[in-house]
């Protein structure tokens, strides 16, 4: 996986993550649950109210999810 580094990086893979969870679950702590709910104008407007740090955090919960749902999917 490529290092993200950069706000424009971040707001690339947020943008494709707000339409989907990647696994399809129902997490209810997903930071991207209720932007899920929004129209695509919502979606960008969210995305583009953030601030940095935020989708870096964003970013890193999304990471964190994605390798404990793919550990427990390559353990079944």
């Amino acid at each position: 996986m490529e290092k993200v580094t950069t706000e424009g990086q971040y707001n690339a893979i947020l943008i494709s993550l707000v339409y989907e969870c990647p696994f399809h679950i129902n997490n209810m702590h997903c930071p991207l649950k209720e932007a899920r709910l929004k129209d695509l104008h919502g979606k960008i407007k969210w995305l583009s109210d953030l601030p940095a740090p935020t989708k870096k955090t964003i970013y890193r919960y999304h990471i964190n999810c994605f390798s404990e749902h793919q550990a427990q999917a390559c353990a079944a």
